[in-house]
């Protein structure tokens, strides 16, 4: 199998799976226990969040664990908004983001929560002009992402948070860092942001499980309110195994020459493909095939082992309305693939998808 679809999701490394099994054989105490397995449990959950905390470049009390992207963008949203209804009820996002930040903001909507949509360029980013002249005296919450997962465009977070800083505003800046985690350099107190959340499954680690970073002095209602776990930020038991997966996926990842994969393919393309997004992230290649359907041609490639994507998985096969707002005409969207990289891929995965991309133009044409 060549499998190039890794911004869906990420094998699982060995290190991982033998770490949430051990989890489950031998470290399965409760950690609020207070007896000698659940402190045990508990310590497994503090080395492992000292993990995250590295790898996202911040504190260890500002990681609060989730369950992945979505509860975590939920929270933070859902969790500023509330905080912050009685000072404003602006929002700024952008018409690119996951549907895990897109549905929170349009449920607050239903609220009386007015939101500002930011379209971006042609090379998938927003402006930072467009950004400061959207924001408002009642903004209270901008929500832009910081690698979109189509297009691997990567969005100047830094810049957005400066701006606010430079205008004193009061909006909290939440940052959807899913595909961004692990694939950036990554210092997340530097980046300005307030909220930022990740995901294990992106990053070699099991299904499941997630992080939130929330800046240090920032408080916001829990999304998940009960036994107050996770210092009371998302209640519930805490999935140890997974915590513990996560954490080891992090400390011993694949490695792979992205750049070098990234541009074998591109050398190898066929004359009739095009580049979407020449500037984007190594990992995530969106490639067209003008006057070719996309679905087909994955199919074809399917056939071969071949594993790639038309666009986002939570899309199902709908037009990207990411695309869209980028600007790209209907016959290159409904033409495109998005090949997304990771430490696993290997030069055969690149020149597999290049002799299925062959194949499917002959038998297309």
């Amino acid at each position: 199998m060549h499998y190039l679809d890794n911004s869906a999701t990420t094998r699982v490394t060995a290190d991982a799976a033998d770490a949430a099994y051990r989890a489950m054989r031998e470290g399965y105490g409760n950690p609020s226990s207070l007896y000698a397995a659940g402190i045990s449990a508990e310590h497994l959950v503090r080395e492992s969040r000292e993990t995250v905390a590295q790898a996202l470049g911040c504190e260890a009390a500002c990681v609060t664990f989730t369950s992945g992207g979505t509860e975590g963008n939920c929270t933070a949203i859902l969790g500023a908004a509330w905080k912050l209804r009685h000072q404003g009820r602006h929002i700024i996002t952008t018409a690119v983001e996951h549907p895990a930040v897109l549905e929170p903001i349009a449920r607050l909507k239903t609220e009386g929560y007015e939101v500002t949509y930011l379209k971006p360029g042609r090379d998938g980013t927003i402006s930072p002009d467009d950004f400061e002249q959207s924001l408002r005296e009642d903004t209270i919450l901008c929500a832009v992402m910081h690698v979109n997962n189509e297009t691997g465009a990567v969005m100047p977070i830094r810049t957005l948070t400066g701006i606010l800083r430079q205008r004193k505003s009061r909006a909290l800046f939440h940052c959807d860092g899913v595909q961004a985690f692990m694939r950036v350099p990554l210092r997340v107190e530097s980046l300005g942001v307030d909220f930022y959340a990740v995901s294990g499954h992106k990053v070699h680690a099991p299904k499941g499980i997630g992080a939130l970073y929330i800046r240090r002095g920032v408080r916001i209602p829990p999304l998940l309110p009960g036994g107050g776990q996770e210092s009371g930020m998302r209640s519930g038991t805490e999935n140890v195994p997974g915590i513990a997966a996560f954490a080891a996926a992090l400390r011993n990842p694949p490695r792979a020459d992205i750049p070098a994969l990234r541009q074998r393919l591109l050398e190898g393309l066929i004359p009739t493909a095009r580049v979407n997004f020449p500037d984007a992230l190594p990992q995530i290649l969106s490639l067209s095939l003008p006057g070719y359907r996309s679905e087909v041609v994955m199919r074809i490639l399917e056939s071969r082992g071949v594993y790639v994507s038309t666009g986002s998985a939570c899309a199902k096969g709908k037009r990207s309305y990411v695309l869209e707002a980028c600007g790209l005409t209907p016959d290159v969207i409904d033409g495109t693939l998005r090949v997304s990289l990771s430490g696993d891929n290997t030069p055969e995965d690149i020149d597999a998808l290049l002799e299925g991309l062959r194949e499917a133009a002959d038998r297309l044409r």
